[in-house]
């Protein structure tokens, strides 16, 4: 087996899970929470609420008045892919921590940030990682932005 293909888990999930109760599953299945991991969910959700913002244009506004704008969709039952991350808590501050998803349909053309779902006897497919690679911006706006709020 290889490196690559020996550090991807497999989940078989009977059974129907909301969020947080798929978080919660997928917690007790890792081997470590000291890791980062790539989530993959192909699969029909009889529920999938997501959250989404129109696109931003400079002066970008922070995050925080972009989401008072967002806006909420329910478009469950639906088939499509839910993508996302678990980093571990002691990367706070550094990125999002704990679990973070993303649902695009079958058509690609609905989709967002999850907020809910609910999901039924489906597989997941998780990729392991103990390496990534971060590069800033040495150009343009970046080097000169307040990052501190």
């Amino acid at each position: 087996m290889s490196p690559l293909s020996s550090r991807i888990i497999v989940l078989s999930l009977e059974g129907s899970y909301n969020l947080t109760e798929l978080e919660k599953r997928l917690e007790g299945q890792l081997p470590t929470k000291n890791l980062f991991y790539a989530i993959r969910i192909d699969g029909t959700f009889d529920r999938m609420t997501t959250r989404s913002v129109s696109a931003q244009s400079m002066p970008y506004p922070s995050l925080e008045e972009a989401l008072e704008n967002q806006t909420v969709s329910d478009l469950g039952p639906i088939a499509g892919t839910v993508v996302g991350f678990m980093s571990p808590d002691y990367f706070q501050g550094l990125c999002a921590t704990g679990y973070h998803f993303h649902f695009v349909d079958g058509n690609r053309s609905r989709g967002g940030h999850v907020l809910d779902l609910q999901v039924k006897n489906t597989t997941v497919a998780v990729d392991q990682t103990s390496e990534f690679d971060l590069l800033l911006a040495e150009e343009g706006m970046f080097p000169q932005a307040d990052l501190g709020e």
